[in-house]
């Protein structure tokens, strides 16, 4: 019989960008895969590498109750019919609406990964402090629902199993989520692209380029970054 799992996300790039090389390997094994995440840009894309994408509607900022049993109904009405073996989720409101509604929908085995805990734990005025006791409460419920949570930061699970959050035995502590290594090799990197690349940007061939990826945030280190690059040149 056919293993389904189902990979849950409030976004779909977030499935797409992070999670497609285990998605694919795992259709490869022969599992039968599903990408439960609201329609996007790239959502569409799912079909061509044999998974199965179904949406739902989240609202990724709300904060008003009703809409948020809505959305774990409706969540509900997602997974009941697909008969899963596994449910992973991703990030905080998939990972406490998800868990509810798959334990609804009898759902056997719940994962959820929680990669960091957010700009919530980065500034202390009273509406994130409001917020973060609120997210703590509540993961704190649903974790007592899932088979395994995955972290992927030290000082994180270590918060988490420190204040009776996580059971320390339902935690797995993991290096970073990986990353395709031969897509990104420098073997894949065209010589010429490179050589015009460094002309338009006006860096000799023998400089040092520190480069920085990340959103445009402050709680990212935007401001540290600018600062260090004045001091360096």
């Amino acid at each position: 019989m056919m293993v389904k799992i189902a990979f849950l996300s409030h976004v779909d790039f977030n499935l797409y960008l992070f999670r497609l090389p285990v998605m694919v390997k795992l259709v490869e094994e022969g599992w039968e895969i599903y990408a439960i995440c609201p329609k996007g840009r790239v959502s569409e894309r799912f079909k061509d590498f044999g998974i199965k994408h179904i949406a739902y509607n989240v609202e990724r900022k709300s904060l008003n109750p009703f809409k948020e049993i809505k959305t774990i109904y409706n969540l509900y009405k997602v997974l009941k019919p697909l008969d899963l073996d596994i449910l992973h989720t991703f990030t905080s409101k998939p990972n406490i609406y998800g868990t509810l509604a798959g334990r609804l929908a009898r759902v056997p085995i719940i994962i959820n990964l929680v990669e960091g805990l957010g700009s919530l734990y980065l500034e202390n005025n009273f509406k994130v402090k409001l917020v973060r006791n609120i997210m703590e409460l509540l993961y704190a419920f649903t974790f007592r629902f899932v088979d395994r949570v995955i972290v992927i930061n030290p000082d994180d699970i270590n918060y988490l199993i420190n204040k009776g959050i996580l059971p320390s035995r339902k935690a797995i502590f993991i290096k970073g989520v990986g990353i395709d290594t031969k897509d990104f090799s420098i073997a894949n990197v065209d010589e010429n692209s490179l050589k015009k690349l460094r002309i338009e940007l006006n860096i000799y061939k023998d400089q040092i380029i520190i480069l920085m990826v990340a959103r445009l945030l402050v709680h990212k280190g935007v401001l540290e970054y600018l600062k260090s690059a004045e001091a360096l040149k």
